[in-house]
C-alpha cells in the first residue's frame, strides 16, 4: 500500500507539473489575446479571472461534498476526467475570436478546475500521511508553480503567436489529465476517511478546530493571487511599459523566488504549526502588496511580485490539507478552495474599477493604478492579526 501511494504521489507531483506549464502559458496567452489581437480593455482582461473563478468556487465546494456524501468513487471520478474536457476547452478558445465565447469557455475551464484540483488535494494529503501531509503539500504546489513560471518564462520568447500557445497549452493539459488518471487507479482504496454523523454536525466541530480561520486565510490569500495574475500582466503593459519579452522575465525571476519560499514551508508547518507559518505567510504577503503599490523600478516591482507571490502560493499548502480537518476533509478543503476563488473573483473586479477610477490620480502617495495591491496588503495584515489563540487553527 505504501508503495502505491508513494508511486501515485510521483504521478500527482508530475501531473501538477505540467498542469502548471500549461497554465504559465496559457493564461498569460489569454490575457495577451484579449488584449492585444481583439483589443480588450482592462475590466475585460481582468473579468477573466473573475469569470474563471466564480464557477469554480461552486464547483469545488459542491465536489467535496459530494465527496464525503456519495464516497470514494465519486472522488476517484473527480481525479483526471475534467482535466481531458479542459484540454478541448483551452483548444477551443484558440479558434474563437468572439470575446462573450471566450468568457463562456473560461466559465467553463473554471468549472470542470474546481471538480479536478480539491479532489487530487486531498489524495495528496491523505497519501503522505498524518505528520507529512504539508510537506507533500508544499512540494505539490511547489511543483505546480515551478510548472507554472517556466510556462510564463517560456511564453516571453516563444515565437508563436497568442492562438498557436493557447493550442500548445491544451497539449500539456491533455498529458497533466492522463497522469491524473494513471495516479487514480494508484491510489490505495480506502484511503478517504469516512464521515461520523451528519455533515453540519462536522462542520461545526470542525470550525471550533479553528477551520473558520484557516478559510478567512484561503480568503485573502486568493484576493492577492488574483492580482498576480491577468491583471498584473495589463498593469505592467500599461502603466509600466513592459515588453513581452521584459514581462516573460519578470515573471520568470519573481515566480524562481517565489518557489524557493514556498518549497520550505511545508515542513517548516509540520515542524511549527500551520497557524504560525500561515501568520507569517500572510505577514509577508502584505509586505509584498505594499511594495508593488508603490515600486517604481523594475527591480523593485520583480521584489514586491517575488513576495506577494510567495504568500499566495505558499498559503496554499497550508490552507488546502486534508489532515487539517480530521471531518468532512472533502468538503472543507472543497470549502477552502472555494474561499480562495471568491477572494479571486472579487479583487479582478474591485482592481479593474480601481484602476479606471483612479487612472492618472494617487491616494495617500500611492498611484491610482497601483492601489489594488494596497487593498490586498491591508486585507493579508488584517487576517494575521485575528488569529485564533486556539484550536487546530491556532496550534496548526
Amino acid at each position: 500500500m505504501a508503495g502505491d501511494a508513494g508511486r501515485a504521489l510521483l504521478l500527482v507531483f508530475a501531473a501538477v507539473f505540467a498542469a502548471g506549464v500549461a497554465a504559465g502559458l496559457s493564461r498569460v496567452a489569454l490575457a495577451k489575446y484579449l488584449q492585444d489581437d481583439l483589443a480588450a480593455g482592462v475590466v475585460a482582461v481582468s473579468a477573466l479571472t473573475s469569470l474563471f473563478m466564480a464557477p469554480r468556487a461552486v464547483s469545488a465546494l459542491l465536489g467535496g461534498v459530494a465527496s464525503d456524501a456519495l464516497g470514494e468513487r465519486a472522488w476517484r471520478l473527480m481525479i483526471g476526467p475534467p482535466m481531458l474536457l479542459i484540454s478541448l476547452l483551452v483548444y477551443l478558445t484558440s479558434l474563437t475570436r468572439s470575446i462573450p465565447v471566450i468568457m463562456a469557455l473560461n466559465a467553463l475551464w473554471g468549472l470542470l478546475s474546481g471538480l479536478v484540483w480539491p479532489a487530487t488535494q486531498v489524495a495528496t494529503s491523505l497519501a503522505a500521511g498524518r505528520g507529512r501531509s504539508s510537506t507533500a503539500m508544499s512540494i505539490y504546489f511547489a511543483v505546480a508553480f515551478l510548472g507554472m513560471t517556466i510556462g510564463q518564462g517560456v511564453y516571453g520568447v516563444l515565437p508563436l503567436g497568442n492562438p498557436e500557445t493557447l493550442r500548445l497549452s491544451s497539449l500539456a493539459f491533455a498529458s497533466s489529465g492522463l497522469l491524473l488518471v494513471a495516479a487514480s487507479r494508484r491510489l490505495p482504496r480506502g484511503l478517504l476517511p469516512r464521515r461520523r454523523g451528519g455533515l453540519a454536525s462536522s462542520l461545526v466541530e470542525a470550525v471550533r478546530a479553528g477551520a473558520a480561520w484557516i478559510l478567512l486565510a484561503a480568503f485573502a490569500s486568493g484576493y492577492m493571487s488574483a492580482l498576480l495574475r491577468e491583471f498584473l500582466v495589463y498593469y505592467l503593459s500599461d502603466r509600466m511599459g513592459y515588453t513581452r519579452e521584459m514581462l516573460g522575465s519578470t515573471l520568470l525571476a519573481a515566480g524562481l523566488a517565489s518557489f524557493a519560499i514556498g518549497l520550505a514551508v511545508g515542513p517548516l508547518a509540520d515542524r511549527l504549526g500551520v497557524a504560525a507559518v500561515l501568520t507569517g505567510v500572510l505577514l509577508m504577503g502584505a509586505a509584498g502588496g505594499l511594495l508593488l503599490a508603490v515600486a517604481a523600478s523594475p527591480l523593485a516591482v520583480a521584489a514586491g511580485i517575488a513576495l506577494a507571490q510567495a504568500s499566495s502560493r505558499s498559503s496554499l499548502p497550508l490552507t488546502r490539507n486534508a489532515a487539517l480537518f480530521p471531518a468532512a476533509a472533502a468538503t472543507l478543503v472543497g470549502a477552502s478552495n472555494t474561499a480562495s476563488n471568491l477572494g479571486q473573483v472579487v479583487s479582478p473586479l474591485v482592481g479593474g474599477a480601481l484602476y479606471e477610477a483612479l487612472r492618472g490620480r494617487s491616494l495617500l502617495g500611492v498611484p491610482g493604478e497601483a492601489t489594488p495591491f494596497l487593498t490586498a496588503s491591508l486585507l493579508s495584515l488584517l487576517v494575521a492579526a485575528t488569529r485564533p489563540r486556539r484550536g487546530r487553527g491556532g496550534r496548526g
